[in-house]
């Protein structure tokens, strides 16, 4: 990251088409062209449209920054400017200049960190001689799919637009002092987008998008269950781990373990084997409805015995009557025991099948306890599969390791970024090698590149990691900015998922870290065994549980070192 006060690196744009670059605050994302005057893409979390194939996706919505200048009545082209742009990490910027046609353009794109509906983009002009310059301010609609549903003008605001996605059976009634409206459901989304072109000198003028969106309501089929709802809930688990926000676990972490761990139980199957959990699609979507996923298994494991650890330390505990081995019942209906209005008063949006699950606050006031015991008895007896005659864990019970294809490591995943452990270890480190011997049918997966990396680490094999990295990281590289496009020669970067499985791998997997319950000093929970080549890794201040803190990784260690700053 650009730090304050040093150089920024400018990069001259001869290719007008190059890459776009990403600027993005969480709520809004654009990918701005090389030129204001050209339309990018615009995208907004949360906001949804039907694909042809009936799937839901984020949508992608109309550019709301386009900019237009006129000298003497002519509109001007971006073949006539040449171009310099460059990123300023430190503020979040997109710096822009033009030069040509006797004026010097500058813009300076950013969405708001502390407004997130606001992405902004300010326009500065010199002239080199006396002429009439105007600027306009435009949204560009033909990149997206929907329709406009209605525009209108504003005293404050040059105008603001509502537009409705592909899909959306939602219609938003809008206020000229804001965006006011309900949802009637539907598969897609709807977006009041509002655009002001405020003049703040004579060569200066900003152009402000606000977005604000309202959400789909979908049916959600458990015919064919996802291992998605396991990974969120794994993930809340680590954040309660790493902010240690009583209040936030409390009121939001809870509830959602609380539910997940209750659908859980009412997925599994009693057999003769034990707990399985059948129909469902794993990491490997090309394997669809299998029976007994290891994967979505083991995350169904680790979620029910943290959760039911978790339910004990927030003072929880709540022996079932039922005994340790809960019957195949396990997941019947819990009656709705909040005291009354419990939740109305503070504007309760879920639906009527949720709201009558008692949420954390309430316990102690009358709510049932949380069946801790049945959480952990289905843990402990979630059917794992595992070849005996080769000693491998496998995809699932009808996967035939001697036909693999392209074989995607899906098992792996529970070891990292997930965090069992088999109780054999050679079964666990038999599995690792398994995938391992069949890297080059699955490397081009972006996403498992990183990921390759750190088990071949754990298996010691730092020239294999050195290799996944390369083949997974480097060649997925694009210029000027060095974004992560999804396959190779791709030219559509910003693909995050790539990056974002890069610095897991850099912050987590490669360190040895496994965050927990326990002091930060003792998170470290495997040797650092970096790829060959690599010394160390250091990150000068992580926040921990709201403290500053460094992360020294240097191979061979026995553990990575958190030290409080």
């Amino acid at each position: 990251m650009q730090a304050a006060g040093t150089d920024v690196k400018t990069h001259e744009l001869n290719n007008l088409s190059a890459p776009p670059a990403c600027v993005a605050n969480g709520l809004i994302g654009l990918l701005a062209p090389s030129t204001p005057l050209r339309s990018g893409e615009a995208r907004v979390n949360g906001c949804y449209e039907m694909q042809t194939d009936q799937c839901d996706c984020i949508a992608l919505l109309p550019y709301p920054l386009l900019l237009g200048i006129s000298v003497d009545g002519e509109t001007l082209s971006e073949e006539t400017f040449a171009v310099k742009q460059h990123y300023n990490f430190a503020n979040g910027e997109l710096c822009t200049e033009l030069s040509g046609n006797d004026l010097e353009v500058g813009t300076v794109l950013f969405a708001s960190r502390t407004m997130p509906t606001v992405a902004v983009q300010r326009t500065s002009v010199k002239a080199g001689r006396s002429l009439s310059l105007s600027f306009t301010a435009s949204i560009d609609t033909k990149p997206a799919r929907g329709r406009l549903l209605g525009k209108e003008t504003h005293r404050h605001l040059d105008w603001y637009c509502h537009w409705r996605t592909d899909g959306a059976a939602t219609m938003w009634s809008g206020k000229r002092t804001g965006a006011h409206g309900t949802s009637c459901g539907g598969g897609g989304s709807c977006l009041t987008v509002r655009v002001m072109s405020g003049r703040i000198s004579p060569t200066r003028r900003s152009s402000i998008c606000t977005a604000t969106r309202t959400p789909p309501r979908r049916a959600v089929s458990h015919r064919t269950g996802s291992r998605v709802t396991m990974d969120i809930a794994f993930a809340a688990l680590q954040y309660a781990y790493v902010s240690d926000d009583d209040a936030f676990v409390r009121n939001s972490v809870w509830p959602l373990l609380e539910e997940v761990c209750r659908f859980l139980c009412s997925r599994v199957e009693h057999t003769e084997r034990g707990y399985e959990i059948k129909h469902v699609i794993g990491i490997d979507e090309c394997l669809i409805d299998v029976d007994n996923n290891a994967y979505t298994n083991i995350a169904a494991k680790l979620v029910l015995s943290e959760t039911a650890a978790l339910a004990e330390r927030l003072g929880m505990i709540a022996p079932t009557a039922r005994g340790d081995a809960p019957p195949p019942g396990v997941g019947a209906a819990h009656e709705d025991v909040r005291p009354p209005g419990a939740g109305a008063a503070r504007g309760d949006v879920r639906p009527p099948e949720m709201r009558r699950r008692p949420a954390a606050l309430q316990v102690g006031r009358g709510a049932v306890r949380p069946p801790v015991a049945e959480w952990r008895a289905v843990s402990d007896g979630l059917v794992v599969p595992v070849d005996e005659k080769r000693g491998i864990i496998l995809k699932n019970d009808t996967y035939d390791p001697d036909d693999p294809g392209r074989c995607i490591p899906e098992t792996c995943a529970a070891f990292f970024p997930l965090t069992y452990r088999h109780p054999d270890a050679s079964i666990q480190e038999a599995t690792c090698d398994y995938h391992l011997g069949l890297m080059d049918t699955a490397i081009d997966y972006p996403m498992l590149a990183s990921l390759f990396g750190v088990w071949a680490c754990r298996r010691g094999r730092r020239d294999v990691a050195l290799e996944c990295f390369t083949k997974g990281i480097m060649e997925f590289l694009c210029d000027p900015y060095l974004s992560f496009s999804e396959h190779r020669k791709d030219d559509k970067p910003n693909f995050l998922t790539n990056p974002g499985g890069f610095l897991t791998a850099c912050l987590y997997g490669l360190t040895g870290i496994q965050v927990g319950p326990e002091e930060p000093e003792g998170w470290g929970k495997h040797p650092v065994v970096l790829p060959q080549g690599w010394e160390s890794i250091e990150v000068e201040r992580i926040w921990i549980r709201g403290r500053p803190a460094s992360l020294t990784a240097r191979d061979g260690a026995s553990k990575a070192d958190v030290a409080w700053l």
